[in-house]
């Protein structure tokens, strides 16, 4: 016994089901993908605004604010950061799973907050520019002070793309609605 019938109508109703699922599953796939880059470049965004607001407690604006080419004259920074403030916003942030570093136009680290992976580093020669230096699974982002110490930040990518999957459900679950509505309505069409 055939699982199905051997007539036109079902070929032509297989074939193009096969057809539209696969190109819906392409445009789900891409749009999946968009969703999750756009997820990423904001969590780098927040990042970098985040860093802009630790910034003056790590590193207090000196009293000449421009930028100095002469290094002897800059004021070299040692740890640990003793702000109260800067320790309160970390641990803020900390919950939220972003880690914490701040680097002195030297590269001298003066603080690593405690969930800091340790392939998270700021690299650079003296008076910057600074890179992160990171493995794939963490997004980060650097934020200079006028003299060219730094604060970076990172947050592991996996909470990052938790989020994007959060609506991928909800996407499956439409997607199947419209595979269904249409291969219905298609098999009433084959037919007549």
């Amino acid at each position: 016994m055939k699982p199905l019938p051997d007539s036109i109508r079902w070929q032509i109703f297989l074939y193009y089901t096969v057809l539209f699922v696969a190109a819906l599953a392409f445009l789900a796939a891409g749009h999946f993908w968009i969703d999750l880059r756009t997820h990423q470049h904001m969590a780098e965004r927040k990042m970098q605004e985040q860093g802009f607001q630790l910034l003056p407690f790590v590193f207090p604006p000196p009293e000449n604010p421009e930028p100095l080419e002469d290094g002897a004259r800059r004021l070299v920074r040692v740890g640990p950061v003793e702000n109260e403030s800067f320790h309160h916003r970390v641990a803020e942030l900390m919950r939220k799973g972003i880690c914490v570093i701040a680097v002195n136009w030297q590269g001298g680290e003066l603080f690593r907050s405690p969930n800091t992976p340790s392939g998270f580093l700021v690299c650079g020669p003296t008076g910057g520019p600074f890179v992160l230096s990171t493995d794939p699974g963490m997004i980060g982002g650097v934020v200079p002070s006028v003299v060219g110490d730094v604060v970076a930040l990172g947050l592991p990518r996996t909470i990052v793309d938790k989020q994007a999957f959060r609506s991928l459900p909800l996407a499956l679950g439409w997607g199947t609605l419209i595979v269904a509505f249409f291969s219905f309505l298609g098999f009433r069409l084959i037919g007549r």
